[in-house]
């Protein structure tokens, strides 16, 4: 059985703390009701929090979920699939999101490749808040050797238990580290990163 495969994955991060995720699949043969091969969901908001999405459901073909209303599922953390590469830019907007998007669905629809995965963030404060100095370690840490808990990473790296699960909380929200399968790991083997002026 032939199964979507995520074509692109960006994830922007604003200083106020908003969230905009977009991501885009190829899929097998077109979603129930609906004549093209994308599934896709656009969303905005806070960790946790859907201001506004829009999406194909099955069944519901495109659809929006604005605040409360007409939300059918309970907003569920988002992740980044597994990748080996993950391209940070800072600065950009929006604008630059969706040109992207419309960009990997045409060439998708083409039949070229695309496999993007990129986490864009508002400013280079948004980024440092995120990516410190000891985050960056970590991640070095379990890309080489995945550990089985965060009590045992926080052992390796000889810090406190409360100062490395917050790292991990944060890394985990940016898309970075994946606790899913009984591991602390990393998302990716390659960050690179696109630094706008």
């Amino acid at each position: 059985m032939l199964r979507a495969i995520l074509i692109l994955h960006r994830k922007r991060r604003f200083d106020d703390g908003a969230i905009s995720e977009l991501k885009l699949w190829r899929v097998p043969k077109p979603v129930r009701g609906l004549s093209h091969a994308f599934k896709y969901s656009l969303f905005y908001g806070c960790e946790g929090q859907r201001q506004i999405g829009y999406d194909n459901e099955a069944g519901k073909g495109d659809h929006r979920h604005y605040g409360g209303r007409a939300q059918v599922a309970v907003a569920k953390r988002r992740k980044f699939a597994t990748m080996t590469h993950i391209k940070v830019i800072v600065g950009g907007t929006l604008d630059d999101d969706g040109a992207a998007f419309l960009d990997a669905w045409h060439r998708s629809e083409r039949g070229e490749a695309v496999d993007e995965c990129v986490l864009a963030f508002e400013s280079w404060e948004a980024l440092t808040h995120v990516l410190t100095g000891e985050r960056y370690r970590m991640l070095c840490h379990v890309h080489k050797h995945p550990e089985p808990s965060v009590s045992a990473l926080a052992r390796a790296l000889g810090r406190q238990y409360r100062r490395v699960h917050a790292d991990v909380t944060a890394l985990e929200q940016a898309g970075l580290l994946d606790r899913s399968q009984g591991f602390v790991r990393a998302t990716t083997d390659r960050i690179s990163a696109d630094i706008r002026l």
